[in-house]
């Protein structure tokens, strides 16, 4: 079987020599410093400014869930926050400004689900089911802002509803071909594809009109959602009977 030779050491005149790095002065040890530590420095002022945009935005969720679009104005926002207009308008020009964020937020983290959690691996039943139960834990969490994208979306600019309406278009074109896989598959059973998704869309779209945030346990109301709206695509046990 071949081996390897065992070789001496190369003499230490035909080792490649080593590149020499200068000594860092004491002036230069000292601009390095200084660079790093504002470095730090705008690194620590850019969290903070984040956490206070994200403390502006959540207090406007609570405020334009509980009195509505109109109702909310900066005067309430400024008292919430315990400051003056001069520092929300530091972050955001207005208040329409503030919402259009949060619904667009909502959708974000909400409507992309099916795209973002489907398994192609998965039989289409698991996947299904974990897509929805995905979709229901978002929306629970993304409450106060998907309340907004429904209750007051007349109230959103044209751009921020376009883009909304985009969203949702997209989202139920990967739901019908979910449902319309399982339903070719003999897994699914329902009548017009169109038709089920939407009422699946119901089942979370409307939680606005009953959901009470903060009040029971945020894991099973989704798992709760979920089953409810499996019920519509699963065979009823009687059609079971008769196929077996």
């Amino acid at each position: 079987m071949p081996y390897i030779t065992k070789r001496e050491p190369a003499p230490a005149s035909d080792l490649a020599p080593r590149a020499h790095t200068p000594e860092q002065s004491p002036a230069n040890a000292s601009a390095n410093a200084s660079a790093n530590a504002s470095v730090s420095a705008r690194g620590q002022v850019a969290e903070r400014q984040e956490a206070r945009r994200r403390q502006i935005l959540d207090a406007a969720a609570r405020l334009f869930y509980t009195k509505g679009y109109p109702g909310m104005t900066m005067n309430d926002l400024c008292r919430v926050l315990g400051v003056t207009k001069p520092a929300v308008y530091y972050y955001f020009t207005d208040k329409n400004e503030i919402f259009d964020i949060l619904c667009r937020e909502s959708a974000t983290a909400c409507l992309p689900v099916i795209r973002e959690t489907a398994d192609p691996t998965l039989p289409v039943r698991e996947r299904l089911e974990r897509c929805l139960l995905e979709m229901a834990r978002r929306c629970v969490a993304y409450h106060l802002g998907a309340t907004l994208g429904f209750r007051d979306n007349k109230y959103l600019c044209p751009d921020t509803l376009a883009w909304l309406e985009r969203m949702a278009r997209d989202f139920y074109r990967d739901l019908y071909a979910l449902l319309e896989e399982g339903k070719a598959a003999g897994v699914f059973s329902y009548g017009d594809a169109r038709v089920t998704a939407h009422a699946m869309g119901s089942v979370v779209g409307f939680m606005y009109t009953w959901h009470l945030p903060g009040q029971g346990d945020d894991e099973a109301l989704a798992q709760e959602l979920c089953t409810n709206m499996m019920k519509l695509v699963l065979p009823s046990q009687g059609s079971l009977e008769q196929t077996g």
